[in-house]
């Protein structure tokens, strides 16, 4: 029964700690580009080398998280933001201010480090890698998704972490990322999996050629005639999700966050009082 199951899941964490939380992270992995592709418009055929590129990437990046996370709780325990709000440190807080304290330290420098300087590079490389992309074109990729995915990242993650470090143990803190990242990766697979669909737009000047054979390489598109390589970008399947998206998620987690350092700051002075 699940009870059952939940005790031999606990046991795998406690035997087999890495193992099972890159194993976690890439079965559900797995199922969030699954659905993405099923939900994608126009619907195509099931690309098993983009599900491979997910599911490669969240096993190797739960490996990272695993040594990541117990680094990030040990260093980050409120002090800077102590500092940065009330203006010293204060000699003593309450438990509750000290946890939201640490918390919000530890969900920032995860948000602004890890994730700008190596979650999405390493996700670009490998994705790129075993689709077969080249250099140039992965450079090109991150190039163009980058700005957007970041974007939703903090809108979607910055709510997630803080609940995480404030209130999940941290044995159990990657297998939590992992499921709430079946979410992330309908989101993420959605934007960077499908510009990397082959489907080709012509441009104006060879729409009269022919004959023209087309083959795909990755995110690019070569038209060929007579032996002459003429590349064509591929229609960038993304972009309107890129156009669409909404600032009101942003704005949602800017509020979040102003609300969450408003009841901090409140807490503190308050305790200072006291």
């Amino acid at each position: 029964d699940k009870m059952k199951m939940m005790d031999l899941y606990k046991l795998w964490l406690e035997e087999y700690p890495l193992i099972t939380k890159m194993a976690t992270g890439g079965v559900l992995s797995l199922g969030g580009d699954a659905i993405a592709q099923i939900r994608s418009k126009p619907r195509a055929a099931y690309c098993k080398r983009r599900a491979a590129g997910f599911v490669v990437f969240d096993m190797f990046y739960r490996a990272i998280q695993h040594t990541a996370f117990p680094i990030i709780v040990s260093l980050c325990q409120g002090e800077m933001l102590t500092l940065i709000i009330v203006g010293s440190i204060a000699d003593e807080l309450n438990t509750t201010t000290t946890n939201i304290l640490a918390a919000v330290e530890q969900t920032l420098a995860n948000q602004l480090v890890i994730v700008p300087f190596l979650y999405y590079p390493i996700f670009f490389l490998v994705t790129g890698f075993v689709q077969g992309m080249s250099y140039k074109q992965t450079l090109e990729r991150a190039r163009k998704q980058f700005p957007m995915l970041i974007k939703r990242s903090f809108a979607f993650w910055l709510p997630v972490h803080f609940i995480q470090f404030m209130f999940v143990e941290e044995d159990f803190q990657v297998p939590f990322i992992s499921l709430i990242g079946l979410c992330w990766t309908v989101i993420l697979s959605s934007i960077a999996g499908g510009c990397i669909a082959k489907s080709m737009t012509v441009l104006p000047h060879i729409v009269n050629m022919s004959p023209i054979t087309a083959t795909t390489n990755g995110p690019f598109v070569f038209a060929i005639q007579n032996g002459a390589f003429d590349k064509v970008k591929e229609e960038d399947r993304c972009g309107q999700s890129f156009r669409n998206y909404s600032i009101r998620r942003t704005l949602a987690a800017f509020v979040f966050a102003s609300i969450v350092l408003s009841l901090i700051r409140h807490s503190i002075l308050s305790s200072q009082f006291l």
